[in-house]
């Protein structure tokens, strides 16, 4: 397909290791709340480029060499 199409695989918290971890230590109120997510999450997605691409002229690097 001459690199027009291309193919992309995420994945996220596959195996349930998120954890979110709140601590809140006041005189009067202590507290530690800890969570997790449910949702494992995959995404597959395909993309294809129509038309030409062009490329840009490579532009020389230019050296300013006045201190």
């Amino acid at each position: 397909m001459n690199g027009k199409v291309s193919f992309v695989f995420t994945a996220s918290d596959i195996f349930k290791t998120l954890i979110q971890k709140s601590e809140i230590n006041t005189p009067y109120l202590q507290q530690v709340s800890e969570s997790r997510r449910d949702g494992r999450i995959l995404y597959l997605g395909i993309s294809y480029r129509f038309g030409a691409t062009k490329k840009p002229k490579e532009e020389k690097l230019q050296f300013d060499n006045n201190l």
